[in-house]
């Protein structure tokens, strides 16, 4: 569960109740009112004003399975944030630390069963036990979204559905109304949308996906980003270039990372139809 807009839904949260989800990073804001089952946490040095340092000082105090980019040990912009935590508080239960990115990703032979790491009820393995064990890659390469996408595989799961990886610059903020309110952000706005720098992020890295497209499916984890039938309008208009207000040269730049992923539509899945759409195909 991303920050961005693309599956937002009056519908999704009360969907998302009876699904496992794993929110991203900013999520972590609004845990106590809108609380999912983990969390991956990037970037804690960014947590600056302090009633939302506090705020997440709470939250790493919960006993709420969380992986942390760090918890202040080897990244020198994150020892500060930790440092102060520290000195009053304790990490609740089900606290784990990432481990430094690399370019190798694979598993160990001997967490497979029957040649997959997925299994049919990944909920045996959720315990501090075998929480403790999972190294989940830091950012690197892949954004947090691939954190958590890399957490939903150790964690054995056969489906991974992203939701809100926003990948066309959309008009609004940057993050989701829930998001938003929480943490301002900057506004995309129809003026200044030709702005490449609200999206220059690394989640879109074609070498990592690929290599992470290979790993999931020969383990047996299936990913498929989802968004609503209105992005996906959206999507499919500026990829064409029928949105005169945007640049050739953002619609050239966006429009691979539309097929990054097999894309379903949040209006099916909701109804029990996985189906991908026809002509989005993964392309890397």
């Amino acid at each position: 569960m991303g920050c961005g807009s693309s599956s937002m839904s009056p519908k999704l949260l009360d969907f998302l109740k009876d699904e496992y989800v794993i929110a991203v990073s900013q999520w972590a804001l609004l845990a106590d009112e809108v609380p999912f089952n983990f969390y991956y946490v990037n970037d804690n040095y960014r947590w600056r004003r302090s009633n939302i340092k506090n705020k997440m000082f709470d939250f790493f105090k919960t006993d709420i399975p969380k992986w942390s980019k760090t918890l202040g040990n080897d990244v020198k912009n994150e020892i500060p944030f930790f440092n102060k935590f520290k000195q009053n508080n304790n990490f609740g239960k089900h606290t784990y630390s990432s481990v430094p990115w690399s370019m190798s990703f694979d598993v160990n032979s001997e967490d497979l069963t029957n040649g997959k790491l997925a299994v049919d009820n990944p909920e045996q393995y959720f315990s501090d036990e075998y929480f403790k064990k999972i190294e989940v890659q830091r950012t690197g390469y892949g954004s947090v979204t691939r954190c958590a996408v890399d957490l939903a595989f150790r964690l054995r799961f056969k489906e991974c559905y992203i939701l809100n990886f926003d990948s066309i610059p959309l008009v609004g903020t940057a993050y989701n109304e829930h998001i938003s309110k929480a943490f301002k952000h900057q506004v995309v706005t129809e003026e200044n949308i030709n702005n490449k720098k609200y999206y220059l992020n690394c989640g879109f890295s074609k070498p990592t996906w690929r290599k992470r497209h290979s790993v999931y499916n020969k383990y047996g984890m299936q990913v498929k980003r989802v968004i609503t039938s209105n992005v996906n309008d959206y999507e499919t208009e500026f990829c064409l270039g029928n949105n005169k207000k945007i640049d050739e040269t953002m619609v050239k730049f966006f429009k691979p990372r539309r097929f990054f992923f097999e894309t379903c539509l949040f209006e099916n899945l909701i109804e029990g139809d996985f189906t991908p759409l026809s002509d989005v195909k993964i392309s890397l």
